[in-house]
């Protein structure tokens, strides 16, 4: 085992650990899902008060694009690793990153030089090709989130998962907000979607220490 395998060792907990952690989980993920919508019907309601229909529905795309790009460089390793028994070592989390990062650069390159074609084909104004290529880094920190969150889900600490989920939320409420008053537009959105997913990602690499 070199030195690398060693950098990294998954908490052991024993069957009252786990039982305990479950069920201390299962109550965050209920109070996470209340504080997330109501905090999403807020921000929508605020939001639509200052941005107009156009706006929203320029995103919109936008955001779909990301998100469909996101779950494609998943490849659902993420998923098979959290669902494993055994404890996760340093090195499986290093290839599941090294291949999502793969995926993300492949993804990044295609989207920055066919957004020109897809604001196209949508008939979106032209300023929709640099938000929909600036988007890219929310895909970058977002796919950045990946590992820690595995880490912090095998653990189940879903409080801090909670945590950072929340804090991205407020802050890219924040921003949004302040920028859509300052007549920032679609900009405004994709500023805050930005600042999300980074925001986002460092809390988890924070709590996860991976």
């Amino acid at each position: 085992m070199n030195k690398k395998d060693n950098d990294y060792r998954e908490e052991e907990l024993d069957s009252e650990q786990i039982k305990d952690r479950a069920t201390r989980s299962g109550i965050i993920l209920i109070v996470r899902q209340f504080v997330m919508r109501g905090l999403g019907v807020l921000g929508i309601f605020i939001l639509a008060k200052i941005l107009t229909p156009e706006i929203f529905g320029i995103f919109a795309i936008l955001q779909f694009i990301i998100v469909l790009f996101e779950e494609l460089g998943a490849l659902g390793l993420p998923a098979a690793l959290i669902r494993k028994k055994e404890p996760a070592t340093h090195k499986q989390l290093s290839q599941i990153f090294s291949i999502q990062l793969i995926a993300l650069i492949f993804s990044c390159v295609l989207i920055f030089f066919a957004a020109p074609i897809v604001i196209a084909h949508y008939e979106l104004q032209p300023s929709a090709t640099l938000a929909l290529q600036l988007m890219i880094l929310a895909l970058i920190f977002s796919a950045l989130k990946s590992v820690p969150k595995i880490v912090l889900q095998r653990s189940f600490r879903h409080a801090d998962i909670a945590k950072a989920e929340i804090a991205e939320y407020l802050f890219y409420l924040g921003l949004t907000i302040g920028f859509a008053l300052a007549g920032f537009g679609i900009w405004a959105l994709v500023i805050g979607a930005i600042a999300r997913s980074f925001v986002g990602m460092v809390m988890l690499h924070r709590f996860a220490g991976w």
